[in-house]
């Protein structure tokens, strides 16, 4: 360099200034990332409660249902009606059915419900950890800046002296 003034493509103290715009940007990105993992997380856990409500609401409803159907199979048992007995009978059976179908999908969504949080947890872990390599490499353009930027004084200085 013969003078005083550097282009700015070969002003390393712009370049470095860029980097670091260029990873606080990433930082600030990555944390709206980190806070939406936690808000998928939280509407994931809230979907899957509702679901788990109206699933145990269902099955309390056909346990009812499976109960009538069992006394009105054994009243009719006691009145000497066997045809209506075998009615209630297979209508009891078919509920327990039906209970058993709601227990397998409550089973599955539990384990719908562990398998999201696990993966979500993994991507924020995930983002924590790129977070922390963004603030690792800011701290060091930092520091690189502020050498730089010493090493700029420096010279000035010399060549202040030396003319």
């Amino acid at each position: 360099m013969t003078g005083s003034r550097r282009r700015p493509d070969d002003d390393p103290t712009a370049a470095v200034r860029r980097a670091i715009l260029q990873l606080r940007r990433g930082q600030r990105q990555l944390a709206a990332r980190i806070g939406t993992a936690a808000v998928a997380r939280g509407q994931t856990e809230q979907a899957i409660a509702e679901q788990s409500q109206f699933l145990a609401r269902a099955q309390a409803e056909i346990v009812r249902a499976k109960a009538a159907a069992e006394r009105a199979a054994a009243k009719a048992r006691t009145d000497g009606d066997q045809v209506d007995a075998a009615r209630y009978e297979l209508a009891a059976r078919g509920l327990q059915s039906q209970f058993d179908t709601v227990q397998v999908t409550v089973d599955q969504l539990e384990h719908v419900r562990d398998t999201a949080a696990q993966h979500i947890d993994r991507t924020r872990d995930l983002l924590r950890r790129t977070q922390a390599s963004l603030d690792q490499a800011v701290r060091a353009q930092v520091s690189m800046l502020a050498d730089l930027e010493r090493l700029e004084r420096q010279r000035v200085i010399a060549a202040r002296r030396k003319g």
